[in-house]
């Protein structure tokens, strides 16, 4: 299970391309939280995250360094302390 944005609006069950294109930005690193491009004068802006499995292959590229990369590790407790 994955944690997504409470911007994330899932899809009708039966759109199959569109579960493509979710599963794919997900698997990528993005949780459909918002994603910047940087503008002249050093600001920037939101981008909307794209329509198709086909925009979002450069969607991707364009925007790797945004991704979440981590994944979450099990509980381990700290150092000298015992499971009892």
């Amino acid at each position: 299970m994955e944690m997504l944005s409470r911007k994330f609006a899932a899809p009708k069950s039966k759109d199959l391309a569109q579960w493509q294109k979710v599963k794919y930005l997900v698997d990528s690193g993005f949780r459909f939280y918002s994603v910047y491009r940087s503008v002249e004068g050093g600001g920037q802006i939101a981008v909307r995250y794209p329509a198709t499995l086909q925009e979002a292959t450069s969607f991707v590229q364009e925007f790797e360094a945004q991704a979440v990369r981590h994944a979450v590790q099990p509980f381990a407790p700290a150092d000298g302390f015992a499971a009892r």
